[in-house]
């Protein structure tokens, strides 16, 4: 009974995704014939939103599904993300000699 309801369940979902990549495959057609460009520029929010799904995906569901970018440039997206994550030179701060030599002063009991 449960294998039943899996294989339904499953045979659903397969269908909506065969709709939605076809959707996409429509929609990029419809988009190249309006701009006569066939590249989709990103925000970088758009970015961050696809390269986390993406990321969720196996390597085998990412070639099969992903229809607006290649699979290897989501892995690259989010590379940057987890880079930027754990960046801290944008907090780093160098000490002037002014500041340098008054945090010495204040450390000196």
């Amino acid at each position: 009974m449960i294998a039943m309801v899996a294989h339904v369940v499953n045979a659903r979902m397969a269908r909506r995704v065969d709709y939605l990549m076809e959707e996409v495959r429509v929609l990029r057609e419809i988009l190249a014939t309006a701009t006569s460009k066939t590249r989709i520029h990103f925000t970088s929010e758009q970015r961050r939103r696809l390269a986390i799904k993406g990321k969720e995906l196996t390597a085998e569901e990412r070639r099969a599904c992903c229809q607006i970018v290649r699979p290897e440039t989501i892995l690259a997206w989010f590379r940057r993300l987890a880079a930027r994550k754990y960046d801290s030179s944008d907090t780093r701060r160098f000490a002037t000699r002014c500041e340098a030599s008054r945090l010495k002063s204040a450390a000196r009991p």
